[in-house]
């Protein structure tokens, strides 16, 4: 179909108003589901904002309880595991971050405790790794390190103190590190 036909002036202005009204139509029924989607939009997000955090603190909350009343070690650490994967991506900002650092505390000991130190090293490396200005998370890396790997510990130690070196604690810990192995 021609829209500007030259010799007929009558015809392209029909064919132009032929395209306008079908592009009229469209419009309206895009603007009339839209009307209709708006109207329910507010509902729809608030349902789906206050099912998405109740999910969340639920399961949280759920495993922490199961994880404090478990009767036996192997179930505690069990459920401490779960909780700690899904604490995992959490930021130092959240609220639950405190909870992180306990689970990672415990998993740390826990695994010491049964001369687990592969799996506890793996624990301090994530949470040094992870949260890289969280100097509680860094103690429990050296606690582990001097464990495990005396060399790798003083690395760490010597590039920690050439990063931290005027937080007070990171140097009085660095100096009781240099005098222990005099």
């Amino acid at each position: 179909m021609k829209i500007f036909i030259k010799n007929k002036p009558k015809k392209t202005v029909l064919n132009m108003l032929y395209i306008l009204g079908i592009m009229g139509i469209l419009i309206n029924i895009l603007a009339l589901s839209t009307f209709v989607l708006w109207i329910d939009y507010p509902n729809t997000v608030s349902k789906i904002d206050r099912a998405i955090p109740i999910y969340y603190v639920y399961k949280v909350k759920a495993l922490q309880l199961i994880s404090k009343k478990s009767p036996s070690n192997g179930l505690r650490y069990f459920f401490k595991i779960q909780l700690y994967k899904e604490l995992k991506e959490i930021s130092i900002l959240h609220k639950y971050y405190n909870l992180r650092q306990e689970v990672a505390v415990y998993l740390i000991d826990y695994n010491i405790k049964n001369k687990n130190l592969e799996k506890a090293l793996e624990i301090a490396e994530d949470w040094e790794r992870r949260y890289p200005y969280d100097f509680f998370g860094k103690s429990k890396y050296i606690e582990v390190l001097y464990l495990v790997d005396r060399d790798k510990l003083n690395r760490y130690y010597k590039k920690l103190y050439h990063r931290y070196g005027d937080i007070k604690e990171i140097e009085d810990g660095y100096k009781l590190y240099l005098e222990s192995i005099e």
